[in-house]
């Protein structure tokens, strides 16, 4: 009985070993047909080129109609897409109810193309419009709405577009739209920066999308001017060259240096100008009154229109002058 038993037992195991070999075989097979299947499967991005032939920026394709178009996906390869009546399209930008379609693939345009591969086409199983990618610059606005005289703003509730002067010196003209969103450090609640605060001679930081050379601002944040520091001998103040002249302790007003390399600044004194002077002993406060003809000064500001607007004034001890400085007043003051 018990070798019938084993040799029933025994009986059994080719059968079983032949089902789960066949059922190897089978996943196998399946496994590689799936993967025959996905090397026919293939995937792209890049910007759109040409649309039906023709290359020509904002050529779209047809809601209803098939057709072609080529975009440089990786490696600045050219691939040609077919659109076929199967393609299916999305397009985070098409709302409901309207449907995505071939009439969002335009020349220009980023897209991502999912599909099977042959003889040098992609034919387009589905095809997704992407959002333009965001680009930034920064520098300073030369002109606005067409106008490069400095001062000259934009309006506050209007659209419109500036020029800047950006990275590597480049020119680059941004749109300002109704969704453009304003920054400004300078202005203060209850106040909204807007485009009026965008203004020739003002720097500015833009980010947004390009399009045919023109940058469209999503948003524009205005700099704080960069600060610019001098110093040298007083020559003037409030156009007075005699030694000795020196400014009004509560006023405001103005006085001209010889600074580095004999350059002549104007400088601009403003309500909101902090003076230093060591020779100045408590409880007086240094002011404008020791900026004098002939002192030593070093000035902390922004510049505009050729004058420093001064944001401090530190009136500078005799030894701080250097050799080229005396040299402008003579060897024997030295």
């Amino acid at each position: 009985m018990l070798s019938k038993i084993r040799g029933s037992h025994l009986g059994f195991v080719p059968v079983a070993v032949v089902v789960i070999l066949a059922g190897s075989v089978a996943g196998a097979g399946a496994a590689s047909a799936g993967r025959i299947a996905m090397r026919h499967h293939h995937g792209n991005q890049g910007i759109v080129t040409s649309v039906n032939g023709v290359a020509t920026a904002g050529t779209c394709g047809t809601a209803t109609a098939t057709g072609n178009f080529t975009l440089v996906g990786m490696r600045r390869a050219v691939v040609t897409v077919d659109v076929v009546s199967t393609t299916t399209f999305t397009d985070p930008a098409v709302l409901s109810p309207a449907t995505p379609s071939f009439a969002d693939v335009c020349v220009g345009v980023p897209a991502k193309v999912l599909g099977t591969f042959a003889t040098g086409t992609l034919t387009a199983a589905s095809v997704a419009v992407l959002p333009p990618p965001m680009v930034g610059t920064q520098g300073i606005v030369t002109s606005v709405n067409g106008v490069a005289t400095t001062g000259t703003c934009g309006t506050a509730t209007a659209t419109g577009n500036f020029t800047l002067v950006g990275m590597r010196r480049a020119i680059v003209t941004v749109d300002v739209t109704p969704a453009t969103t304003f920054t400004d450090p300078a202005v203060v609640s209850l106040s909204l920066p807007s485009f009026a605060d965008v203004c020739v001679g003002v720097p500015v930081k833009v980010l947004g999308t390009v399009a045919s050379g023109v940058l469209t601002a999503a948003s524009v944040a205005i700099l704080p001017p960069p600060m610019v520091g001098t110093q040298g001998i007083v020559t003037s103040v409030n156009g007075v060259a005699t030694t000795g002249t020196c400014g009004t302790a509560t006023a405001t007003g103005n006085f001209t240096l010889v600074g580095m390399r004999r350059a002549i600044v104007t400088v601009d004194v403003t309500p909101a100008t902090t003076f230093t002077d060591p020779a100045v002993v408590s409880p007086s406060l240094p002011s404008f009154a020791d900026v004098c003809v002939g002192s030593y000064v070093k000035t902390l500001g922004t510049v505009a229109s050729g004058v420093l607007t001064a944001a401090s004034v530190a009136i500078l001890p005799p030894r701080h002058l250097s050799d080229g400085h005396r040299n402008l007043r003579g060897r024997g003051q030295d």
